[in-house]
């Protein structure tokens, strides 16, 4: 499968998963495709391609309100996960019920209903170690700039970096280009960085 954007902007808050202590004023992707083997994604790796990233971040301004927003939208989404463990609980309790009045059988389907959970969610898990493992990262053109005006109010700066190319490919133990089948002890991955340039103002 294929999938592409095009021309994505990114929110204030795209990074807060990272927890890094800025905030985006503008950022763009000009174009962001993602090939994925469908049939083979135990013997092919995603590919992720991004072009034209362009970042210009400013450090946060921590107040009273911008914290208490934050925990407010923390408890939210907790909230919300909790409910939803509530509803999953309540599910699966209705079905070992419907399991109880079915009779002397009840105990053989249910060990049966246990055992293809715990076969699907192993193979969910080994699916998904495999994906991360082999995934194939490719950024063209990248332009970060960091501008701080308030770290030193008399004599605020800027921070640059420029990339014309990052690509993270999974290798074997001779840093050869390779497919990771199986979990072993040691991951490698190979950056290649072309033509990384920094810059002051």
């Amino acid at each position: 499968g294929i999938v592409d954007f095009d021309n994505l902007h990114l929110k204030e808050g795209a990074l807060d998963f990272l927890n890094l202590p800025v905030n985006i004023i503008h950022g763009s992707i000009g174009k962001l495709n993602l090939k994925f083997p469908l049939t083979k994604l135990k013997s092919q790796p995603v590919i992720l391609c991004i072009t034209d990233l362009w970042l210009v971040v400013r450090p946060k301004q921590s107040s009273p309100y911008t914290q208490a927003e934050s925990d407010r939208q923390q408890a939210k989404k907790l909230k919300k996960l909790h409910n939803f463990e509530k509803k999953f609980l309540l599910h699966q309790l209705s079905d070992l019920e419907e399991l109880d009045s079915d009779g002397a059988d009840a105990d053989v389907d249910l060990e049966a209903i246990k055992a293809n959970q715990n076969a699907n969610k192993s193979f969910v898990a080994s699916l998904t170690e495999t994906i991360i493992n082999n995934i194939q990262i490719t950024i063209n053109n990248v332009h970060i700039r960091y501008e701080d005006n308030c770290s030193f109010i008399k004599k605020p700066f800027v921070l640059g970096i420029t990339l014309d190319q990052l690509k993270l490919i999974t290798t074997d133990k001779l840093w050869k280009e390779s497919f990771l089948k199986n979990a072993e002890s040691y991951l490698y991955k190979l950056t290649h960085l072309k033509n990384l340039s920094i810059y002051s103002d």
